[in-house]
């Protein structure tokens, strides 16, 4: 009888244990991810308005699981930009209308995340942390500045910044809705009385973890 009880209670621990480590997740996690991105101009906006434009974000992630904490960073291609109304010219230099501004980067954030709801179905997160920008091509603002060289610099090739959001995991699926804000300028339009606007954006991605 006690011998059956044992077997039968080991049995039990060792269904339990292996149930309870494939729960848990996987030392780390690697994939692609691709996605759109709505981006604009926000901050010292001087003398002009800006809207949303639509845009696109391609690269790979790497997740360090330990627990329900974890550190996510990234690397991706973006592409950003805004539609920019300047109402009337307020200096020699600048041409008064409606200009769409085109910027491609690369984006490195490095994320730390916690899972808040866990279970063998899906797993909700909360996440953020700090980005690096770095601008590969600017394109738009010649077409409203007539001397590019009256301005200290059309885009900033390097600008810092964060991002935070929420994410679901279904399956191998990795679903993040983030937003994106600069902590430096992404223009410096000063001497032409535009200000030193900084880039923001909302961002949907989807990705893969093939490991």
């Amino acid at each position: 009888m006690i011998k059956r009880t044992f077997l039968a209670v080991s049995a039990f621990l060792c269904v339990f244990a292996a149930q309870a480590q494939r729960d848990e997740p996987p030392l780390f996690t690697f994939g692609p991810k691709a996605g759109l991105n709505l981006s604009t101009l926000v901050g010292e906006t001087r003398n002009f308005s800006s809207e949303y434009r639509l845009g696109y974000n391609a690269g790979v992630f790497l997740r360090f699981n330990t627990g329900r904490l974890y550190i996510q960073p990234e690397a991706f291609f973006a592409t950003k930009g805004a539609r920019l109304t300047i109402d009337q010219s307020v200096d020699p230099n600048v041409r008064s209308g409606t200009y769409r501004l085109s910027l491609q980067t690369v984006d490195v954030p490095v994320l730390v995340g916690l899972t808040v709801i866990q279970n063998n179905a899906f797993n909700i997160r909360v996440f953020g942390g700090p980005m690096g920008s770095f601008n590969l091509q600017g394109k738009g603002v010649g077409e409203f500045v007539r001397d590019i060289g009256s301005v200290e610099a059309a885009y900033r090739q390097a600008v810092l910044g964060y991002q935070a959001g929420l994410g679901v995991d279904v399956g191998s699926l990795t679903i993040d809705a983030r937003y994106e804000g600069a902590l430096t300028p992404t223009a410096d339009w000063d001497r032409v009385n535009l200000g030193k606007p900084r880039g923001g954006l909302y961002q949907l991605s989807v990705g893969i973890k093939i490991l």
